[in-house]
């Protein structure tokens, strides 16, 4: 089937998986998962978001930034716990007063 599409010059590509991508070889090689630290711990390379039925094996998203200079050891910061930005959100992104903050939190709707 493959070579029915090379000689009509079709792109083709085999099917993979989320998982299947994440696992490439090349991931590895390049050396492109990051750690994340997060309220529950640290989440390595790729873990948590996403679990393979068969395997079990866990996955998530903690990929190095594309281009990076050589000797760049920044990482990839750290997940906010629930809640972590809240007040800061309402009062300079939503212009909320403290005392507004306060009274949402009162009521429990914060």
């Amino acid at each position: 089937m493959f070579l029915s599409l090379v000689r009509a010059g079709i792109a083709y590509s085999e099917y993979r998986t989320a998982l299947d991508a994440a696992d490439h070889p090349q991931w590895k090689a390049r050396n492109r998962w990051g750690t994340v630290k997060s309220p529950v711990g640290d989440l390595n390379g790729i873990c948590t978001l996403m679990r393979h039925r068969e395997t079990k094996r866990c996955w998530a998203p903690a990929v190095l930034r594309p281009v990076v200079e050589i000797g760049d050891t920044s990482d990839l910061g750290e997940v906010a716990a629930v809640g972590q930005h809240t007040r800061a959100v309402l009062a300079n992104d939503l212009g909320f007063s403290q005392t507004k903050i306060d009274r949402l939190y009162k009521q429990g709707i914060v």
